[in-house]
């Protein structure tokens, strides 16, 4: 007999909700400042920048921009 998984969530919905509260971005004004700026001057969308760089840090890859040494 093969014991089955029962998943806790009965809708996509509660999983996404789940998802979107454990993936969270902040950062300080200095930081929002140079992410605004770095964006417009390439071009590039707030939201994707911002996406991309938390999707790297939960794959382990170098963001995209590095903050200065302490």
């Amino acid at each position: 007999m093969v014991p089955s998984i029962k998943s806790k969530f009965h809708h996509i919905d509660e999983l996404v909700g789940l998802t979107k509260t454990i993936i969270t971005f902040s950062c300080d004004i200095e930081d929002a400042e140079k992410i605004d700026e770095y964006c417009r001057r390439n071009g590039l969308n707030r939201s994707w920048f911002i996406r991309e760089c938390v999707m790297q840090v939960v794959d382990g890859i170098v963001p995209l921009i590095i903050r200065d040494k302490p």
